[in-house]
């Protein structure tokens, strides 16, 4: 709570700033996020990281059709699946 009353302080917002915030936070949809994503996104030249068991995040990743799926370890070297 103190972390917060000093953000408030800090940078001059009202008291009411986080009910708000989480308010406007609540109230973007799905929609709204993909909007945003077609706007400010290239998909030619994002890459997607996803972390976790290969063996259950592998058919998933590749029926989004984003492009190739390449695994990699924790230095960044490509593996073989």
């Amino acid at each position: 709570m103190a972390d917060q009353i000093g953000d408030l302080l800090t940078h001059g917002l009202p008291p009411t700033y986080p009910n708000g915030c989480v308010r406007k936070v609540m109230a973007v949809t799905a929609g709204d996020v993909q909007r945003v994503a077609r706007t400010y996104f290239d998909p030619d030249i994002v890459d997607i990281v996803v972390v976790g068991d290969v063996a259950r995040l592998r058919a998933g990743t590749q029926a989004l059709g984003f492009g190739p799926v390449t695994l990699r370890n924790l230095e960044g070297k490509q593996l073989t699946p």
